[in-house]
């Protein structure tokens, strides 16, 4: 057996008959290029020994240049990918010059630039889950991308003057249009509406017709013309905020008769000076004069005054109407000459007025108020900005203000009204009143045991029991219980200011005065004091006093002009006994002079104003006055 030559040349072939067959081996030992060892087992080629020239033709020059670099970085500059390969994070700004679109936003950022065409964006597209690179397209503009039923493109954006599908086309004329469900702008066309749809807001100004019962929680007219508070179950008439179960503030006029906690009351049709209401104990009032008696007396008999009802009503005839042949819906109305039929009208027509000297006629339903059909407004405020009229009945919160048209009366705090005006509660009214077409301007104030009078011309005022002019000419007034106590006293005080007894006097005037009192005294050591006073100006005069009591002495008491008040006390002695009242009687003229009307007033107390004194004038004692010219 023999090797070729090539080998031969490298390997020492030992080569032996087993007696099976021919066993060849190689001894170790550098063969030239290879090594061998392990008797022959491991064959190493030497380093350097296989170049690319060797491989063939199998390595491209790309792969040889490559495997001829020294290093990886002799690699790096043959494939071209420089030092960015080798990085961990990329700064766009700086390292991808020339490979993205970029505008600088800063160290390690960047912000998207605007597309212009001939830009490439990379977008993805979830439809076919590929990624891919587009051209912005068109100039001019901005582009948006926009998904196309699988692509992903740019394009214009919408607008309003578009009328694809999708997009809202331009507005079609005004701001009345509303946009339709086929895309058009329209006016709309409502021939009735439920309440329940009408949102809160303000009614356009127009007149308002309700034609059934009408509930609401609150109700406001004009500001506060009307205004209802359901919270506390008021209602305010001129008065935003009332304070009363009726709060009037201005003029009120009441024809018919009242009821005032449960007593129901007619008022007369006319009135008198100074004269006071008396009623009939049935609910007839009237105005009469004060019963009063002579000189001297404080209260005596009137048997000439007559209380006359009168009772004024009218009555008018009715005239049948025409009876007229027709059918089932005509409607009869009055052409200004006599009464005919309007045939009835087309199905869902209404009966629309033509106002005063014109004829009614059917007509169809126009988008106002009267095509709201029956249900619950919204919670919410609603303003009329015109007359609201309700041709049945007004319900505001259950029964703060309720309205029968059937027997025409009002309630409030009342659901079923028995009276024209039916008030449960407290109800305030300012300004006049009317009852009976009797105007009355009522006091501001007020005091106990007092009785209304009228001066005849509707002003009424509230005077002391007997009090009022008499045939005599004289007004009385009469002292009243003082805080629940029969009489008035002061206690450690000088000449104090009577409560009840004092008038006004009118500039350069004379007047009369006559008074009859009882009081007491514990003033052991002073004297029980007393004199007449005016608020300004000065008076003049001259009058007696006489304790009833004692010796029957007469004291004049002298009134100067020199200043407002009595330059001489009256004085009546030394009373020492509360429970022992004194008698006192007083006739006093004098003149005012003063260029503005002042008040006369009645003074008591203790001259000393010492340390546990008190003057006590009682109840039922009396002031008689006059005026002399």
């Amino acid at each position: 057996m023999s090797l070729t030559p090539q080998i031969k040349r490298y390997i020492d072939a030992r080569i032996r008959d087993t007696g099976t067959g021919v066993e060849a081996t190689v001894s170790d030992g550098d063969k030239g290029d290879i090594t061998v060892s392990s008797s022959g087992v491991i064959w190493t080629i030497d380093s350097g020994v296989v170049s690319t020239a060797k491989m063939g033709g199998d390595v491209t020059t790309a792969g040889k240049a490559l495997l001829d670099d020294a290093d990886a970085a002799a690699q790096r500059t043959t494939l071209g990918l420089g030092t960015l390969a080798t990085q961990s994070t990329v700064n766009v700004s700086t390292q991808a010059t020339g490979v993205l679109p970029y505008a600088n936003g800063g160290t390690n950022s960047s912000t998207v630039p605007t597309a212009n065409s001939g830009d490439y964006v990379l977008v993805y597209d979830s439809s076919t889950g590929v990624a891919k690179v587009i051209n912005v397209s068109g100039t001019g503009s901005t582009q948006f991308l926009k998904y196309n039923g699988g692509d992903v493109l740019f394009d214009t954006p919408p607008n309003f003057t578009s009328g694809a599908a999708g997009y809202a086309p331009a507005s079609g004329g005004g701001t009345t249009n509303f946009l339709r469900a086929d895309g058009s702008w329209a006016a709309p066309t409502i021939s009735s509406i439920s309440a329940n749809n009408v949102t809160a807001g303000t009614f356009p100004g127009a007149t308002y017709t309700f034609t059934d019962e009408v509930k609401a929680t609150d109700l406001t007219v004009d500001t506060n013309l009307l205004v209802t508070d359901s919270t506390n179950n008021r209602i305010g008439i001129n008065q935003a905020t009332p304070l009363y179960s009726l709060d009037v503030t201005g003029t009120a006029r009441i024809t018919g008769t009242t009821t005032l906690n449960s007593q129901t009351y007619t008022w007369p049709s006319s009135q008198t000076a100074n004269y006071v209401l008396q009623t009939n104990g049935s609910g007839t009032l009237s105005w009469v004069a004060q019963a009063a008696g002579g000189s001297g007396d404080v209260v005596g008999d009137d048997t000439t005054t007559t209380v006359q009802n009168i009772v004024a009503y009218n009555s008018t005839g009715g005239k049948n109407i025409t009876e007229l042949t027709g059918t089932q819906g005509d409607v009869l109305y009055h052409n200004g000459t006599s009464w005919v039929k309007l045939a009835a009208g087309t199905a869902g027509n209404f009966l629309k007025t033509n106002g005063a000297g014109a004829n009614p006629q059917w007509a169809a339903a126009s988008v106002s108020a009267a095509n709201v059909t029956a249900g619950t407004f919204p919670g919410a405020s609603y303003t009329f900005s015109d007359t609201l009229n309700v041709t049945s009945d007004l319900t505001v919160d259950t029964n703060l203000l309720v309205t029968d048209s059937t027997n025409n009366r009002i309630g409030i705090n009342q659901a079923t009204p028995l009276y024209d005006l039916d008030v449960t509660g407290t109800a305030r009214v300012t300004g006049t009143t009317t009852f009976n077409s009797q105007t009355y301007t009522w006091p501001s104030s007020q005091t106990a045991n007092y009785y209304l009078q009228t001066n005849g011309s509707g002003t009424l005022s509230w005077a002391a029991a007997g009090g009022g002019s008499s045939p005599d000419g004289y007004t009385y007034i009469v002292k009243p219980s003082i805080g629940g106590l029969p009489y008035e006293q002061f206690t450690n005080a000088g000449l104090t200011n009577d409560s009840n007894f004092f008038f006004t006097v009118s500039p350069n005037n004379y007047y009369m005065v006559r008074m009859e009192l009882a009081i007491a005294g514990n003033n052991t050591t002073g004297d029980f004091t007393m004199d007449f006073n005016v608020s300004t100006g000065t008076m003049k005069g001259r009058g007696n006093v006489q304790n009833l009591t004692a010796a029957e002495a007469i004291q004049n008491v002298i009134i100067t002009a020199a200043g407002t008040a009595s330059t001489t006390a009256i004085v009546t002695g030394t009373p020492a006994d509360l429970d022992t009242p004194i008698a006192i009687r007083i006739q006093f003229a004098f003149f005012y002079t003063s260029g503005a009307s002042g008040t006369f007033r009645f003074r008591f107390g203790n001259a000393a104003a010492a340390a546990g004194r008190t003057s006590r004038v009682y109840a039922g004692s009396v002031m008689a006055y006059k005026a002399l010219n």
